[in-house]
């Protein structure tokens, strides 16, 4: 919280006053399901629901498209709302899957052919999770504390039919500037931003050179389905032409 409104707490008169003073509150849910290797499949899927709220999600570095400060460090009931990195939905899945078939196995087991088949395997991890929450911004300073505020929600916030594939988030048409000397309507982090919906896979085979060297033929595939990953939508009024709209997508460490 920045405050330069107490100056009486304060040595030097207009100095500013920061202070630690923000709450959150967590509430989880974890389900872990694990089925051991059995007839040549094993798989283990993770759900976690979970809902975080508080008032200051990360003063010194916040999250994309946020802001450090309050619209008003007077007022942090009206700050407290989804914290930045609130993920309602994830769902995490891993399986192995080894087919009974080649040397050792019970089909194909002999000759050129089980050669041919044996060592496979097939393996892979899914991750599907909803979006991150995000703020909307005006460029009125109707409070009169040195920041814009939120805008107010004057039509509706449902991204409209035709939409192009980019447009992740609320149409403009849906916010108005908040009148001078009143708050906003919008609370803190209301909207979500797109979700993960990806799976990696990887197909295998161990051949057997010596009895104590074996050879590994791999094939990785990641984000099997190409299916692609946006980053947050635009968020801010004073950017009318990238508002609702994904202009970046999320990737590997890597790149």
């Amino acid at each position: 919280v920045n405050n330069n409104a107490f100056e009486e707490n304060c040595c030097t008169p207009g100095a500013g006053l920061n202070k630690s003073i923000a709450k959150s509150y967590y509430n989880g849910l974890q389900v872990n399901v694990k089925q051991r290797l059995s007839h040549g499949v094993q798989i283990q899927g993770a759900y976690t629901w979970s809902h975080s709220l508080d008032n200051a999600s990360d003063p010194l570095d916040a999250a994309s498209g946020n802001r450090n400060l309050p619209r008003n460090s007077n007022d942090l009931n009206a700050e407290y709302g989804n914290s930045d990195f609130d993920v309602r939905h994830r769902l995490s899945i891993n399986f192995v899957y080894q087919p009974n078939i080649g040397r050792g196995r019970a089909y194909l087991n002999s000759g050129i052919a089980g050669r041919i088949m044996e060592g496979w395997s097939l393996s892979g991890i899914t991750t599907l999770q909803t979006g991150q929450p995000y703020d909307v911004f005006g460029t009125r300073d109707n409070q009169h504390t040195g920041l814009s505020d939120r805008p107010n929600v004057v039509g509706s916030t449902v991204i409209p039919a035709g939409h192009p594939r980019t447009q992740t988030g609320p149409p403009l048409s849906a916010f108005a500037l908040a009148p001078y000397d009143q708050a906003s309507n919008l609370s803190r982090n209301r909207f979500f931003g797109p979700g993960i919906n990806n799976w990696n896979a990887a197909l295998l085979k161990d051949q057997a050179i010596t009895e104590r060297v074996k050879l590994q033929l791999r094939f990785e595939f990641y984000n099997l389905f190409n299916r692609v990953q946006f980053g947050q939508p635009g968020n801010a009024l004073g950017a009318p032409g990238t508002f609702g709209i994904s202009t970046s997508q999320v990737g590997q460490p890597d790149a």
